[in-house]
């Protein structure tokens, strides 16, 4: 396979930008680039309609939209609630082992 350039923060936009119109229950997406593996998109969805859970511990679900050809990729969403996204801010609850909040792109609903 020959490596082509692959561009993850407009991979991130065009998922975010799906995810937010077809989901009324997101009010955000944030797009974590820094430490993940390469063609590796990580997505944070702050979702009013998520179930939340008290045991803290957080698992995304990958979808392996493009597992091959040029523009093969993973992605990895993540869905919390408003509560669960703001004590992740303050460092009260932990993202997955991994992921940082460093270099995190906003995409907020329209």
């Amino acid at each position: 396979m020959i490596a082509t350039e692959f561009y993850p923060l407009s991979w991130a936009a065009a998922y975010a930008q799906r995810h937010l119109q077809t989901d009324p229950g997101i009010c955000r997406v944030y797009f974590l680039p820094e430490g993940a593996p390469e063609r590796e998109i990580r997505l944070v969805e702050v979702n009013n309609l998520v179930a939340v859970r008290d045991d803290g511990v957080f698992e995304p679900i990958e979808f392996g939209v493009d597992r091959e050809g040029k523009d093969a990729h993973t992605v990895k969403i993540l869905d919390v609630s408003p509560d669960q996204w703001a004590k992740i801010e303050r460092h009260e609850l932990t993202l997955p082992f991994g992921w940082l909040l460093d270099g995190l792109h906003q995409f907020p609903r329209s």
